[in-house]
Parts: C-alpha cells; sequence; structure tokens
C-alpha cells in the first residue's frame, strides 16, 4: 500500500521543557519565541504558522512564522494573562506563492508567453477567494483574479503587479488551501503574574549573580591590596 506523506514535517520544536513534558514558563506580557525545523521533499514554497490559545479555549490565535535560515522556521507571541496556554505549530504547502515563485523566474528568464501560468494564477486567486473569511476579501481577490486574466495571451509589462498589490497578495497566501498540513503536537505554557513563583525565582537568580559578581571583585581587590604591601616590604627589605 502506498504511504500518503504529510505536506510538511515539523521537527526539533522549541521550547521545550524534558521533551514537552512539563509546561514553559513565562510571566505575564512576556514573548513566546517559537521555532522549529519545518520542510518539505521537493520544490514546493512552505509556509507555516504559530498557534496560541488559553487552555478550554476553542479558538487559536495565529500569527505567519518567518524563515530563519536552512528549514529553520521561527514565531513570536505575547501572553497577557495569568493562565494556561497551548501552543503548537501548523505547516503548510503554499501553492501560490509557489505559482509566484515561479512566475517570477520565468518572467526574469524573458519567456514572453506566460498565459498558461497567468490562468494558473488567477485560478489560484479565484479558489481563494471562495474561502475568503468575508465578502469584501472575496470581491478584492476575484478583482485581482480578473485583472490577472487581462494579461493572459500577451507579454506581461512586469511583475509589479505583485508589489502593488502586496497586501491582497499577502492575505491569500494567508487563506489559500491549509488542505494539506501538517500540526506540531500541543504544548503547554503557563503564564504567571510577575510576584508569582517564576517572578520570583528570577528575582533570586539575579539577586544571586549580583552577589557572585561583588564577591568576585572584593576578592580581586584584597588580593591587589596584599601583592601591593608584599611588594613594598620587598623592596623596603632591599634598601
Amino acid at each position: 500500500m502506498a504511504r500518503a506523506f504529510p505536506s510538511a514535517v515539523i521537527e526539533n520544536l522549541r521550547p521545550l521543557v524534558d521533551g514537552g513534558r512539563y509546561p514553559v514558563k513565562r510571566i505575564v506580557g512576556d514573548d513566546l519565541a517559537v521555532e522549529a525545523d519545518i520542510f518539505k521533499d521537493g520544490h514546493d514554497v512552505v509556509a507555516a504558522a504559530l498557534k496560541w490559545r488559553k487552555l478550554g479555549e476553542t479558538h487559536w490565535h495565529e500569527t505567519p512564522m518567518a524563515h530563519v535560515d536552512n528549514d529553520r522556521w521561527r514565531g513570536v507571541c505575547t501572553v497577557y494573562e495569568n493562565a494556561i496556554y497551548e501552543y503548537t505549530v501548523e505547516a503548510w504547502t503554499d501553492t501560490f506563492r509557489g505559482w509566484q515563485h515561479e512566475f517570477a523566474t520565468k518572467f526574469g528568464a524573458g519567456i514572453d508567453n506566460l498565459s498558461s501560468e497567468t490562468l494558473e494564477g488567477a485560478a489560484l486567486l479565484e479558489a481563494a477567494a471562495n474561502r475568503a473569511a468575508n465578502f469584501a476579501d472575496a470581491d478584492r481577490l476575484r478583482d485581482l483574479a480578473n485583472t490577472m486574466r487581462k494579461f493572459a495571451g500577451r507579454k506581461p509589462g512586469g511583475v509589479d503587479l505583485f508589489d502593488d498589490e502586496a497586501p491582497l497578495v499577502a492575505h491569500a497566501l494567508e487563506i489559500d488551501a491549509h488542505g494539506f498540513h501538517a500540526v506540531e503536537q500541543q504544548r503547554q505554557l503557563l503564564v504567571e503574574r510577575k510576584h508569582g513563583g517564576l517572578f520570583a525565582a528570577r528575582q533570586r537568580g539575579h539577586a544571586l549573580v549580583v552577589r557572585k559578581r561583588e564577591e568576585r571583585r572584593r576578592v580581586k581587590g584584597e588580593r591587589h591590596s596584599r601583592r601591593s604591601v608584599e611588594t613594598g616590604r620587598s623592596r623596603g627589605a632591599g634598601g
């Protein structure tokens, strides 16, 4: 039987405490920076999002993750409530951005006839419009799709169409199919108030560092003073 592979693979999620057995801890108002290795076989373009919510809620908050280097991706969220949160990473094949990259590559290579590629991009935007969250977004996406169809059958005047409509294209990328996606196991995040145990532990740790630094300076000063006295005695005895 043929094995079905996910559209993307997610590995090496950080942060984790003891492999995810215990919750990560933050203080109210802290950022949570999450990183993971995300990749896919072949040349398809991958997109990813960091998702988080309070434990027990059904709605996920979501922010795009940015590519760092190699297969590493990073996303950041901020937590504002003293509560237990869940967080996870979702990744999928970004079909529209993959089309955009292919179109730009062929255009840059001087290919004159990009009719089929233009119609393919318009079809992807039309499909995204059908999944749009509201009528305004759907209308904007369809307008862009119709504009792109006008380029079919003639040499495009440039790829500035994507620059002019960058916010709209970005929105299309976001809502374009999460159809076949990979989702990392949900992990827990404990967010405490400033006077909670985590804050107190940080304060104790900081105080310990300061005390050790002052102790090193004191010992160093005493050693320097002893060496100065011994040097003076030696010179006096020699005279």
